[in-house]
């Protein structure tokens, strides 16, 4: 059948029709190349190397830094120190608006160093900017605390005597040597140069002085509350004074009034060298009307009354104690 054709790959039904074929046309080759398979290359995946560390851009995003003024502490200490510089004019407790600017002081300076006027310049300014600013702010609001601060009630250094004669005096005959302390009508007398006129529990509520060169006078004046309203050590005021009261003074005399009543509170005059007058209406706390004296009469709590009686004679003992 010719000779024989070997091949490596085919089926039957190929190699069949490439016989068929053949005998029609000897000159071709039995059986045909199969096709060249295309291969194509496979893509190569990329290895990952897991020892790669991710990469975090990081974006700042600056802000423009608030003005100073915006700042809370400085809104805050700015409106502590408004508020005690108003309680300080109209009279408020010491210690409350004393207080308050302290606070309000603080408040301030902790917003300069937070603000950090400095960042970024000179090493000095650096370290000494903020403490420079913190102590000018300091004395020029210290300065102005101080300048608004009342100014005192000022007395006379003594009470010096006055000529005038003697009320009438219910103790008769008294020693030459002795000064007469007139409770309106009521009288009592003493050797001794200090004199308290008034006690509370043991403790003066008024008292006095008697030097060379005139009286000194101290007193504690409360109001129908308790409150203390007036203090006057040695001819100075003390603290505060409440505003309802009105100081009227003159060499011999210290006169202390209730505006809002139009009341006498305190009266005192050095009538001449053995004489010394007292009216007034005297509360001290947790009592009653302690003690009322007009120019008729003593007034005690509880009603009881007297006049143009003698309380005796004490050496620098207490004239009326309750």
């Amino acid at each position: 059948m010719g000779k024989q054709c070997q091949t490596s790959g085919g089926n039957s039904k190929q190699r069949r029709a490439a016989m068929r074929q053949q005998s029609r046309n000897p000159n071709q080759s039995a059986i045909p190349k199969p096709a060249p398979k295309v291969v194509l290359p496979k893509a190569k995946a990329k290895k990952t190397d897991k020892t790669a560390k991710s990469t975090i851009k990081t974006v700042t995003i600056s802000t423009p830094r608030p003005l100073f003024s915006e700042n809370n502490l400085v809104l805050g200490g700015a409106a502590m120190i408004v508020t005690a510089y108003g309680a300080l004019l109209f009279n408020a407790s010491a210690i409350y608006s004393g207080i308050l600017f302290i606070v309000g002081l603080i408040m301030f300076i902790l917003a300069l160093y937070r603000h950090d006027f400095f960042e970024g310049k000179a090493k000095i300014l650096q370290q000494y900017g903020n403490p420079f600013i913190s102590i000018v702010i300091a004395v020029v609001f210290a300065v102005s605390w101080v300048s608004l601060q009342p100014a005192p009630i000022k007395l006379r250094a003594y009470l010096v005597h006055a000529n005038e004669p003697d009320p009438i005096n219910p103790c008769g005959d008294i020693p030459p040597e002795a000064i007469t302390i007139y409770y309106g009508s009521a009288a009592s007398f003493t050797t001794g140069n200090n004199l308290r006129l008034i006690d509370v529990d043991d403790k003066p509520l008024i008292s006095a002085k008697k030097t060379s060169s005139g009286l000194l006078i101290s007193l504690r004046l409360f109001d129908s509350k308790g409150n203390e309203i007036a203090t006057i050590v040695d001819n100075k005021f003390i603290g505060n004074v409440a505003d309802n009261l009105e100081i009227r003074l003159d060499s011999h005399t210290i006169d202390i009034f209730d505006k809002d009543n139009d009341h006498l509170i305190f009266h005192i005059r050095y009538l001449n060298s053995k004489a010394i007058k007292i009216l007034g209406t005297f509360y001290y706390p947790n009592r009653e009307n302690l003690l009322d004296i007009d120019e008729n009469r003593v007034l005690l709590p509880r009603g009881n009354k007297f006049g143009n009686v003698c309380l005796g004679g004490v050496g620098e003992a207490t004239m009326i104690g309750f």
